[in-house]
């Protein structure tokens, strides 16, 4: 079996990120401590951490290579800035896990934080990696 480029593994990383908050919106809306917005929030956290690692230990890591002899400083910035989003998301949904009767504030925070985090990676970081890696 061959092994996946980064840039693929990492897509198929934010693709199963986006389905998971797509799945979370509709079981907010329930009760958070019903099950099905429980099994939603994990779904997410689960996603979102796998998300992070895929671009910190292999889309990252790839750009940068790419870029050898040269100050990678724009790709240090966009996986700084993701991680910072990371770290307020993870806060998000460890608030909402502490609190099964969350209110839809923090949860339309944490969906609202979802999606820019998803677009951020797709409209700066994926064009950015498919020029650099391309070839």
């Amino acid at each position: 079996m061959t092994e996946q480029a980064p840039a693929t593994r990492t897509h198929e990383a934010i693709e199963a990120l986006a389905r998971a908050v797509a799945d979370a919106g509709p079981a907010f809306q329930a009760r958070m401590d019903a099950p099905g917005a429980a099994s939603a929030l994990r779904r997410l956290a689960d996603a979102l951490d796998a998300n992070q690692a895929a671009l910190d230990a292999e889309l990252f890591p790839a750009m940068a290579e790419s870029v050898a002899g040269s100050d990678p400083v724009c790709i240090r910035a966009m996986q700084r800035h993701l991680s910072d989003l990371h770290s307020e998301l993870s806060g998000h949904v460890l608030g909402i896990g502490r609190q099964p009767g969350a209110g839809a504030r923090l949860q339309a925070l944490l969906l609202a934080g979802c999606a820019q985090y998803l677009a951020y990676q797709r409209e700066e970081v994926f064009p950015m990696a498919e020029r650099l890696l391309a070839g």
